[in-house]
């Protein structure tokens, strides 16, 4: 793993945004050169978009919207979510999950 992808992993677990499982960390998943995040709330989901972005920015990293998705499983897959962005960049909320 880069050492930009292991700073991700740590800013986001310091953070202390995102999922816990039985004590362990799961919010930020980093698989070559994707990320998933996930998150219980919206508002944290925001602020872990804005830690990618700004560590993005530290690190030359661009992220691109129009290739990312946002997707909501459970109670909520229903219900209007307000936008996400990534910097100034809105991504778009989709009803299903495709992770090639």
């Amino acid at each position: 793993m880069t050492r930009g992808l292991e700073c991700y992993l740590i800013r986001m677990s310091l953070s202390d945004l995102g999922r816990h499982i039985d004590g362990v960390y799961i919010g930020c998943l980093v698989y070559a050169d994707d990320i998933i995040l996930l998150s219980a709330s919206v508002a944290h989901l925001q602020m872990m978009l804005d830690i990618c972005y700004v560590r993005g920015t530290e690190i030359d990293i661009m992220f691109n919207a129009k290739k990312s998705s946002l997707f909501v499983v459970g109670r909520a897959c229903d219900v209007l979510i307000d936008t996400l962005t990534i910097g100034r960049d809105t991504i778009n909320w989709n009803k299903s999950m495709k992770h090639l």
